[in-house]
């Protein structure tokens, strides 16, 4: 592997440094009786989805059409958020299962930006959302854990790609509503620090 010489690994720091102002997360929350995003174009992120093959994030059955989305994104024990990459929809997270100070973390990346980019914006993302804060200026969260299914190899690398460590696999952890049955699953975890 050849080594970077000082100028490349400048300008590579750089790149990052001004990646990071390219990502932008907005929050679908409720402002004076608002929302900061209409319906259609929280149905629209589900068609996309949908469209693109990342179905698949809501094979528990929890999720199983556009309004049953909407329905849970609007929930007040659902956290979702949009996020941007140079003005384009990324992806979004969504956080709940709220338990003490820890948050059940949910992913879908969407297609347009490099793997590299997806990364670099998932390590962003992960990090600002472990280290939110409250008011009074108290974390809100120690730990962030994500389910995935052992066989989707992808999204295990992702997420220890973007900072997630894999606690290993469990049997039985990821209920498949279309196979009726349970399968393996593997838990990840973001912890400040």
């Amino acid at each position: 592997m050849k080594k970077k010489s000082f100028y490349e690994n400048r300008q590579s720091q750089a790149w990052r440094k001004s990646d990071k102002k390219l990502i932008e997360i907005m929050p679908y929350i409720e402002v004076d009786g608002i929302r900061t995003f209409t319906d259609s174009e929280i149905l629209s992120i589900y068609d996309r989805t949908i469209k693109e093959g990342k179905g698949y994030i809501f094979k528990d059955g929890t999720i199983y059409n556009r309004l049953r989305f909407l329905e849970v994104m609007k929930n007040e024990g659902t956290f979702l958020y949009i996020i941007y990459y140079r003005n384009d929809l990324l992806g979004i997270t969504w956080l709940n299962r709220f338990e003490g100070r820890l948050a059940r973390i949910h992913w879908c990346m969407f297609d347009g930006i490099s793997a590299k980019q997806k990364i670099r914006a998932g390590r962003y993302i992960s990090q600002k959302l472990i280290n939110m804060k409250d008011k009074e200026g108290n974390y809100i969260f120690d730990l962030l854990i994500g389910y995935m299914p052992a066989s989707n190899k992808s999204a295990i690398q992702f997420v220890q790609m973007c900072g997630s460590k894999i606690c290993g696999e469990i049997p039985n952890l990821i209920w498949d509503k279309e196979k009726s049955e349970s399968e393996p699953g593997v838990i990840g975890y973001y912890q400040r620090g």
